[in-house]
């Protein structure tokens, strides 16, 4: 059956609830001392009410929202002081929503890693790490969106950044941030579009089987290479304008189509001198 949280929730313990089929609701705030852990067999879990503002979920520890049949909606917040947060969805979608700009909808000191093996991972929200990676997986057998960043979906990873698709798109809308490497990678057939900045210290390696990849706003390695290739597909590097680059690598641009065409308006070497 369906569980509500209709109150607050507060333990120094583990905090776990788990339905076989049923719904996941947390209406009021939960907080653990270590972990918290939210299981729907056939049901979709809901994390927050905006019309009251509350049901953020907050642990010292790891936090592990799982779906097997459903969807995972973060309304509100989802935190891990001190560790992980894991959010898996077998057949459904992931959708991390918006708490304003600079907000975050999604924090761990550790890891943040979402996985969807049927559906789309729409990231409306701030997400961050502080000390760890990101990681994003989606997987459908059908062309889709498989990855949406939008609105207010800033990604900041304090280490990796990985955006990895099985046959869908790959659309990021809003600024994206990574401590040390950036990959996004679709494998089969699908699309990597890039709409707003994308800052990262270390290497950015963009890669699609059978799709285009567009970056229309700025790409900059502070102190890596670029990396990007499409095996059958088209590279476009837009222009935005003659002071701010599109392209920019300390070290190494490449850029690599086997069956395709290349455009570019702006690339640039060597941030330092």
């Amino acid at each position: 059956g369906d569980i509500t949280i209709g109150k607050t929730i507060k333990s120094g313990q583990g905090i776990d609830m788990k339905t076989g089929p049923g719904n996941i609701t947390v209406g009021q705030d939960v907080t653990s001392g270590t972990t918290v852990n939210l299981t729907s067999g056939k049901g979709n879990i809901t994390v927050g009410d905006k019309t009251t503002g509350t049901g953020n979920v907050t642990a010292n520890g790891n936090v592990n929202l799982t779906v097997t049949e459903g969807n995972i909606d973060i309304v509100k917040t989802v935190a891990s002081e001190n560790g992980n947060v894991t959010a898996k969805a077998d057949q459904g979608d992931i959708r991390i929503g918006s708490n304003g700009p600079e907000e975050r909808t999604v924090y761990a000191k550790g890891d943040i890693d979402m996985s969807v093996t049927e559906g789309i991972i729409r990231i409306q929200g701030k997400t961050e790490t502080a000390d760890g990676d990101i990681s994003m997986q989606a997987h459908n057998e059908q062309d889709n969106q498989n990855i949406v960043i939008e609105q207010d979906g800033k990604l900041v990873s304090g280490r990796d950044l990985t955006l990895h698709v099985y046959n869908g798109d790959i659309e990021v809308t809003d600024k994206t941030l990574a401590g040390k490497d950036f990959y996004a990678i679709v494998d089969n057939k699908g699309n990597i579009s890039f709409e707003r900045d994308v800052t990262t210290t270390g290497d950015l390696v963009f890669e699609v089987d059978d799709g285009d990849v567009t970056i229309n706003h700025t790409v900059t390695s502070t102190e890596g290479s670029i990396n990007i290739s499409s095996r059958e597909g088209n590279i476009r590097i837009g222009d935005n304008g003659p002071t701010d680059e599109t392209v920019t690598a300390k070290e190494n641009v490449s850029l690599v189509t086997e069956n395709g065409k290349i455009v570019v308006r702006r690339i640039t070497l060597n941030l330092q001198p």
